[in-house]
């Protein structure tokens, strides 16, 4: 075999190698940019949120809460290193209607019950049937609700005049994202928040008590952004 055949056989087998590097590295890099941008959206409570990539390019999927969860999931995303561009294809949810729970859903709900007063069984049946029908959702690591949840809680202030002479416990759940002391005074905090708002809706508030567990107290695996977010909510408690 010839110096010259030997050469080019070498310059075939570098190249070879060299694609291959390539072609391990950008699978590499995409997998590296997946990973990030999912366990930042988990981090954020972006529980609707889905993420592809193709490269460097990501794309943000699921159907979020509201317009504004989508914007910010795709700020966070631009922001993750390595990310080239973000394109998003996520959408708001049908049963959001806008970015809002819609009254008509939560009224249609309450009519099937009466507007007369009941006994305190009967309102933490009602409690229990909205929060689990729906989710009061604050902002990210805030204790600031969304505007979105404003019929939720219009219908739970509703619910809690039905039994005045029952008193309320308003209970904040977190998941175990973050340490243990933090998702404590956050779930204080939205409890806290909560039952700000009933007491603006004419709620006494000798009637009303918050508490927050943190993560001590979770209805779902930790291990799956699903479960996280089962896991982050608020419960309605009545007592005699």
């Amino acid at each position: 075999m010839s110096s010259r055949t030997i050469a080019l056989i070498g310059i075939a087998l570098f190249a070879l190698v060299f694609l291959l590097a390539l072609y391990l590295r950008a699978d590499w890099i995409e997998h590296d940019v997946r990973a990030r941008a999912t366990d930042a959206l988990e981090q954020q409570g972006y529980a609707w949120a889905r993420v592809s990539s193709d490269g460097r390019d990501v794309t943000l999927s699921g159907e979020a809460p509201a317009q504004t969860s989508i914007d910010r999931a795709v700020k966070l995303l631009s922001e993750i290193w390595g990310v080239r561009v973000v394109h998003a294809a996520a959408r708001v949810s049908p049963d959001a209607a806008g970015g809002t729970l819609p009254s008509e859903a939560v009224a249609a709900r309450i009519s099937a019950w009466s507007s007369d007063l009941v006994a305190p069984d009967v309102c933490q049946a009602i409690f229990r049937e909205l929060l689990t029908t729906y989710t009061i959702e604050f902002e990210s690591d805030s204790a600031v609700i969304g505007s979105h949840s404003l019929p939720l809680l219009d219908a739970l202030a509703s619910t809690a005049g039905r039994c005045p002479d029952a008193r309320i416990e308003i209970v904040g759940h977190a998941d175990m994202s973050g340490e243990q002391q933090m998702n404590i005074d956050l779930s204080i905090m939205r409890a806290e928040a909560v039952m700000a708002v009933l007491i603006d809706k004419g709620i006494a508030a000798e009637r009303l008590s918050a508490v927050g567990y943190g993560s001590a107290l979770p209805v779902a695996s930790n291990a799956a952004a699903e479960g996280r977010a089962r896991n982050r909510r608020i419960e309605f408690n009545v007592k005699e």
